[in-house]
């Protein structure tokens, strides 16, 4: 179960992302890259397109853009979904989170006031409706608003005051009641105020990067579920910050449109820095296994592979 960090809370920053990415390590992505023309900055879905597929199904699940646009879209696992519907939709989930940072989004509509609430979402790409189960943080550095909507068709004003300027948001609704909360969230929301305070006078980049990735691989999994199939306790995913790789055998729907492989965990993590003017941004990404032969050679502190990039907004 994804989980994901964002803070205007920061002395030193004026936004911090922190994202840990659960999946398959068999479902092949790419690793972040420049794309549409050098504007979009983000990984996405190497998955082959399908007949009646919708339009622009070229998909990503984090990423931002020169103009400030930033975007991270989690799976909403719902516990009230009826036993004969499946949280997957007719279409990838990419593509909300791809056409509101491409050129052709902002052709569509340019000013973020256009696209913050569900309805107005729907109205630009109404493909969202049959896009599956989602939780969907996006926002505009340069205005200083962010939104969450979900595929209920709530939204949120978040990190918008001064007693809401961190948030800490997984697969489960952003609105859950707090009794029912998963212990990953909450655990999060400690651990994302510990790190602010921590960090209040780290400067460097380097530091910086290091204590997100620190925060985003907290691993409270015990070593015996480790060693269990994932699929005989799949609570234990809405527990820890960090999943280590757990063994699938095929039974339960985790809200993913593809299935593929036996391992299941933290495939990849993402930060993306963004100055306290809110001009500079710096991202880095490692992507931690991206088959099932790879899960004892590599780590967080041992990733596969690591990408690291630095631009100004526009």
């Amino acid at each position: 179960m994804c989980i994901l960090f964002a803070t205007r809370d920061h002395p030193n920053y004026e936004l911090i992302v922190i994202s840990n990415r659960d999946e398959f390590f068999e479902r092949e992505t790419h690793i972040t890259t420049w794309h549409d023309n050098s504007t979009v900055l983000s990984p996405y879905d190497l998955r082959t397109k399908k007949a009646g597929s919708a339009p622009d199904s070229f998909g990503t699940w984090i990423g931002m853009n020169r103009k400030g646009r930033v975007a991270s879209l989690l799976n909403l696992k719902r516990d009230d979904l009826p036993s004969t519907r499946s949280s997957k939709g007719k279409y990838s989930r990419g593509p909300i989170a791809q056409l509101f940072l491409s050129p052709k989004g902002r052709d569509l509509a340019p000013k973020f006031e256009e696209w913050d609430t569900y309805s107005k979402f729907e109205g630009i790409y109404p493909h969202i409706t049959d896009s599956g189960e989602f939780n969907f943080f996006y926002g505009d550095v340069k205005r200083g608003e962010y939104r969450i909507i979900d595929s209920l068709g709530n939204t949120f004003d978040v990190l918008d005051k001064e007693d809401n300027k961190s948030l800490v948001v997984s697969n489960n609704r952003f609105d859950t009641n707090p009794s029912k909360e998963w212990k990953k969230v909450l655990r999060g929301r400690e651990r994302l105020q510990e790190f602010i305070q921590r960090t209040s006078d780290v400067t460097n980049s380097n530091t910086m990067f290091d204590e997100c990735f620190k925060l985003a691989s907290e691993d409270s999994i015990t070593g015996k579920v480790k060693t269990s199939l994932y699929r005989a306790d799949p609570t234990v995913c809405f527990d820890s910050i960090f999943i280590p790789p757990l063994g699938d055998d095929g039974v339960a729907d985790v809200g993913l449109t593809i299935t593929k492989g036996e391992f299941y965990g933290t495939r990849s993590q993402m930060v993306i820095l963004v100055s306290k003017n809110g001009g500079q941004v710096s991202v880095m990404e490692k992507i931690l296994h991206t088959s099932d032969n790879d899960i004892r050679s590599n780590s967080s502190e041992k990733p596969k592979t690591t990408v690291r990039y630095a631009f100004d907004i526009e």
